[in-house]
């Protein structure tokens, strides 16, 4: 059965925002795929959402650092055509100066951003999240 309001995509969704979005997206009945390094915090996570909320959520494990990893996630979304919305929370941080990491953290952003426009238009959305 497919879902009206369609799938969500949360990276950083193990813990702090990604997760609070999540749970808001859940909420109002949306599918997941949550995506964050932490696979035992997302598997965890995942049966919460699930048993609270009866919605579908899938899990990918994957470091946003890694290229292997972007590569495997743009596999699996450009498969799914329920696909509405990408709330893209994964963070990065580096022990350097601002200036030293300005070009490695760019095209890191880059390739992840560039996920959903190869697989679909997602529309934005100016709805509150409360």
């Amino acid at each position: 059965m497919t879902n009206m309001n369609g799938t969500a995509v949360v990276t950083g969704a193990s813990s702090g925002i990604g997760k609070v979005y999540a749970d808001r997206l859940a909420r109002r009945g949306h599918d997941l795929i949550l995506i964050a390094r932490r696979e035992n915090l997302l598997t965890e996570y995942a049966h919460v959402l699930q048993s609270k909320y009866a919605v579908v959520v899938n899990t990918i494990a994957a470091d946003l650092n890694q290229h292997k990893d972007i590569a495997h996630i743009q596999s699996a979304l450009v498969r799914d055509e329920s696909i509405s919305l990408l709330v893209n929370n994964a963070g990065s941080a580096t022990l350097a100066p601002a200036a030293a990491t300005i070009p490695p953290i760019s095209r890191k952003g880059m390739a992840m951003s560039t996920v959903p426009s190869q697989t679909r238009n997602l529309k934005p959305s100016s709805a509150p999240m409360h």
